[in-house]
């Protein structure tokens, strides 16, 4: 197995053929950094071998491999109004077998793309092993948990564009992660931000999102430009909080 500088820099070469000055590929260049590490932390909590912590690493460091390609042609992360991310990270990897720069067991291929393909999806798909099962659930965890970082770091869904779809707002009562077909607006990607704790799936996830204080500084950011919907806002966080908590709670029992 290559060391991690040499997979880094085969990783920086991919990443560097596309313009570093974008704001959209710089931002996904170092998000995958993060994730790649918070998957780290997250198998290591779990106490995965040497060798399962590094693959860990790999596939946050592959996550999101097909953003490059789809913020350069067509200047957005959304996925609806261009192409799915993942399944496009998915066939960059298996296009003159790329993927064998990062892994050339079979098994492991096969793994590291069942995680890549899943990590965006409302669900995970069914049939998968228990060890695929793990990865894709340390790699969706690890995603989720830099988005709260770059939301309220960047101020993301400032743009008050419209209402909050009843839709969304059913699935965050329901504690249900946001289906994102139902996104309408700035205020429901807003709340959808607020449900992805629904989704998480291990202890330590959560604890870093409460080590962060992600909840508390989503909701007190979203005052600044959603205070219309102060009331339902405060709900959110609250049931989202209360959600954390019980579950550590849980946990600790």
């Amino acid at each position: 197995m290559l060391n991690r500088e040499e997979y880094i820099e085969k990783f920086n070469r991919y990443a560097k053929f596309y313009d570093m000055n974008n704001d959209k590929i710089s931002r996904k260049y170092y998000h995958s950094f993060r994730v790649a590490s918070l998957c780290e932390i997250i198998a290591t909590n779990l106490g995965l071998d040497e060798d399962d912590i590094f693959l860990a690493y790999i596939i946050g460091l592959l996550h999101d491999i097909g953003r490059f390609k789809q913020a350069t042609i067509y200047n957005t992360y959304d996925d609806n109004k261009s192409v799915n991310h993942a399944v496009l990270g998915v066939q960059i990897l298996e296009e003159n077998n790329y993927i064998e720069n990062y892994v050339i067991n079979s098994k492991l291929k096969k793994l590291v793309l069942k995680a890549i393909y899943n990590h965006n999806r409302l669900n995970i798909e069914p049939g998968l092993s228990e060890r695929e099962l793990l990865f894709c659930k340390i790699i969706r965890d690890a995603d989720k948990i830099d988005i709260y970082k770059i939301i309220i770091d960047e101020n993301y869904y400032h743009i008050n564009d419209g209402k909050p779809s009843t839709l969304v707002l059913n699935d965050i009562l329901n504690n249900q992660s946001v289906n994102n077909a139902n996104v309408k607006s700035a205020v429901d990607k807003l709340i959808c931000a607020f449900g992805y704790a629904f989704d998480i799936n291990y202890e330590i996830s959560l604890q870093l999102i409460q080590k962060e204080e992600y909840i508390d500084k989503l909701y007190n950011q979203s005052l600044n430009y959603y205070g219309t919907y102060k009331n339902m806002l405060l709900r959110i966080k609250n049931q989202v909080q209360n959600y954390i908590n019980n579950r550590l709670e849980k946990k600790q029992c």
